[in-house]
């Protein structure tokens, strides 16, 4: 029961010493914590997976575990975390027969010393406050980990640590802990690659060779066998500041090879042989590359049809011709709401999400 990577580790190994697994989540494949690879390579393993389901009760057989009562759930507004809330439907409950239930649900820290500790604060989610360098409002106290970003990765925690240590050590001098603060955030600031270099790629991924799924059923051996020589200084010399988080698994870039459309004169020509638009990273939410765009359309349908802003149309003619904004000025200055529907429906990533934190925000209120 759950969505998130501990779900499906003890999932897939349970598949991997001979049981018939069922993942319950409550919420939709879209809104599960765990990477969508996790959840593929899962599905591929024969676990089966089960939506809109929350646990309202396990059912007992001869002294054991005979089952578990769920209630069926619809998505209702989000919630804190972004995700949309999980609302009952009264009367939709169904029974998931089982002789094992594991329980991955999420966690919390346990805070009750919190009490006796005066000069501390929590956050509504039952995790510490602490500043960029993990001191809370009592001098002298850090805090890291799960206890103060919630439920996250050893990777992430192993490296809040890292960054307590050096700055337990900055305090212990002597130092200004605001400047140390400052000083550590600007350091882990993590920049927009696109804000580096816009780049065209040119070489896809290499594809990492994994174990058949049939051979992996009752067994522990490693998924990823790992890259050749050749392999891996390909993928080692391959530039990783692309635009295009699909590179590598666009439908579009792998008919194009199957079909051999790569031999042709535009394949890595001069921008002579071929249109050289500039890029439009203006907008604060949605990026625009009009050199992947194949004037497919879907766009312009979705957002006149669907959404009603009408931001996209066909512009010039023949060969010239492209998918753009009224008189192609910036996104910015249409009727875009932003919603991103445009980025979801595009098929090359010619319109793409922006990856950022939104931290504030204004309303206006009518």
């Amino acid at each position: 029961m759950g969505g998130g990577f501990t779900t499906f580790d003890c999932a897939r190994t349970s598949r991997r010493l001979g049981a018939e697994v069922t993942v319950v989540y409550r919420r939709s494949r879209k809104e599960m914590g765990a990477h969508y690879s996790e959840v593929d390579d899962a599905e591929h393993e024969g676990i089966k997976l089960e939506f809109f389901g929350s646990p309202v009760k396990i059912h007992e057989k001869d002294g054991r575990v005979g089952g578990v009562e769920f209630q069926r759930m619809a998505l209702g507004e989000p919630d804190a975390s972004g995700r949309r809330r999980p609302v009952p439907i009264e009367g939709a409950n169904f029974t998931i027969d089982c002789d094992v239930v594991i329980p991955a649900i999420g966690q919390l820290p346990v805070l009750d010393w919190f009490d006796r500790s005066p000069g501390i604060r929590k956050t509504r989610r039952e995790t510490i406050v602490a500043n960029a360098a993990l001191m809370t409002d009592r001098p002298g106290v850090f805090s890291g980990g799960d206890c103060q970003m919630g439920t996250v990765t050893v990777i992430q925690a192993v490296a809040q640590g890292k960054l307590a240590a050096k700055a337990i050590d900055r305090y212990l001098a002597g130092d200004d802990m605001s400047l140390v603060a400052s000083e550590i955030q600007e350091e882990e600031r993590v920049p927009e690659l696109i804000d580096i270099v816009p780049y065209k790629p040119e070489e896809p991924q290499v594809r990492m060779p994994f174990l058949p799924f049939e051979q992996r059923v009752r067994s522990f051996e490693l998924i990823e066998g790992g890259y050749d020589k050749a392999g891996a200084e390909k993928e080692a010399a391959r530039c990783l500041q692309c635009v295009c988080p699909d590179v590598g698994r666009c439908h579009l870039q792998r008919l194009s090879l199957e079909h051999g459309l790569t031999d042709n004169r535009f394949h890595r020509a001069e921008p002579v042989d071929y249109h050289d638009y500039e890029y439009d990273f203006s907008h604060d939410f949605i990026l625009r590359d009009l050199n992947k765009c194949i004037n497919c359309t879907q766009c312009v349908r979705i957002c006149r049809d669907v959404i009603g802003a009408n931001c996209y149309g066909l512009m010039g003619g023949g060969y010239d011709s492209i998918v753009t904004t009224p008189w192609n000025v910036s996104l910015s200055y249409t009727d875009c709401v932003s919603c991103g529907a445009c980025a979801e429906t595009c098929p090359t990533g010619a319109l793409m999400m922006r990856e950022r934190d939104l931290e504030t925000y204004e309303l206006d209120i009518v």
